[in-house]
């Protein structure tokens, strides 16, 4: 019924049900810019926010995307119950700060940024969870 003769850039500027944020994030405030009619629900943490989308307190939450896989890939009864989309955000710019003095995730990031950034955010847990 969402979709009902919308396009998505259409559903997305008119949606006004529930959609759940990390209160205090950046995402929260960039939240009212896509989506200017939803009203937004803040959760203290991922781990609230995934089990608030399974309970189906809200339609959706908003957020970043390997939080959002760490927090689901440790809940099973979470993650069973929700659905990842990835919104390709061309517009803005992330940047990652990193202490010279750790040498592990400096090697991280060396090697995503030496292979072009062609890794996915489960191909970078999979491959340094560990460290």
């Amino acid at each position: 019924k969402l979709t009902e003769d919308k396009n998505i850039k259409e559903l997305i500027t008119t949606y006004d049900g529930e959609i759940g944020v990390e209160e205090k994030s950046s995402f929260s405030l960039s939240l009212n810019k896509i989506f200017p009619n939803a009203h937004i629900m803040g959760y203290s943490n991922y781990f609230e926010l995934a089990e608030a989308i399974a309970n189906e307190e809200v339609l959706a939450g908003y957020g970043n995307e390997i939080d959002f896989r760490l927090t689901l890939n440790n809940n099973l009864n979470t993650r069973q119950k929700t659905s990842l989309a990835v919104l390709r955000n061309t517009e803005d710019s992330y940047v990652i700060a990193i202490a010279q003095k750790n040498k592990s995730f400096l090697y991280i990031f060396n090697n995503i940024i030496n292979d072009g950034f062609n890794i996915t955010a489960d191909q970078l847990i999979q491959k340094y969870g560990s460290i």
